[in-house]
């Protein structure tokens, strides 16, 4: 039987690596886990989410594909039920960066005991990079994913001292602007389009000063492609 994973969740896999136990937070269809167990990548999982439809719907894909001794649901607001449970690597997908910040404060220490993060914020995600480096985790790697129109950022975190030098690195991420792949340029073409719009739509770099070091740096960018 072939598990429907999306690229978004490929690229998360990817990022994930070969560890031992996953802890996937807001788990929804539990494919994640799923897939990374078939795979090999992960020995045992625990597919987490507060609401019980979700959880459901994730214990019978993992019934499906027999995987009921190597993954476990938990019911959880978060992290905050895995405080005595082993974890390797805890994985917060398709949520907004906001609320992922929230769930990693409200249980800072068991976010602390993991290897590494791998998150893929919705949204606000200058938000999410900056909580991240005030909180002690340094972004290691982030990935573009593309379905359909959409581009998705995804990081991988680990505890450390974050680089970051000004305002401009969390709004376009220090990490991609290091890369010159297609993807990444064709994501930063268009970031560039958008904010160059929301610009004009302010009424120029006087009513938003704030914006131009952000698309100074975006041609920057453009400038360094190979």
């Amino acid at each position: 039987m072939q598990i429907p994973i999306t690229k978004r969740l490929l690229t998360a896999a990817e990022m994930i690596g070969c560890e031992k136990i996953l802890c996937d937070i807001g788990c929804d269809h539990g494919y994640l886990p799923i897939y990374l167990i078939k795979k090999g990548q992960i020995k045992a999982a625990y597919a987490c989410d507060l609401r019980d439809g979700p959880l459901k719907k994730a214990a019978q894909n993992i019934a499906a594909f027999h995987m009921k001794e190597s993954i476990q649901t938990v019911k959880s607001d978060g992290l905050h039920e895995l405080k005595d449970i082993p974890l390797d690597v805890i994985s917060i997908c398709g949520m907004g960066g906001r609320l992922i910040a929230e769930i990693l404060e409200r249980d800072l220490p068991v976010a602390y005991r993991a290897k590494h993060l791998v998150l893929q914020p919705m949204s606000e995600i200058p938000f999410l990079r900056k909580f991240l480096a005030e909180q002690g985790f340094q972004i290691e790697e982030e990935r573009l994913a593309r379905e359909d129109r959409r581009y998705y950022v995804l990081m991988r975190v680990t505890k450390g001292k974050e680089q970051h030098t000004n305002e401009v690195d969390y709004v376009l991420g220090r990490k991609l602007l290091q890369k010159n792949d297609s993807l990444t340029q064709a994501y930063f073409a268009k970031e560039t389009e958008r904010f160059q719009n929301i610009l004009t739509a302010r009424g120029g770099p006087e009513n938003s000063p704030e914006l131009v070091p952000v698309i100074a740096e975006l041609k920057k960018y453009a400038k360094n492609i190979i």
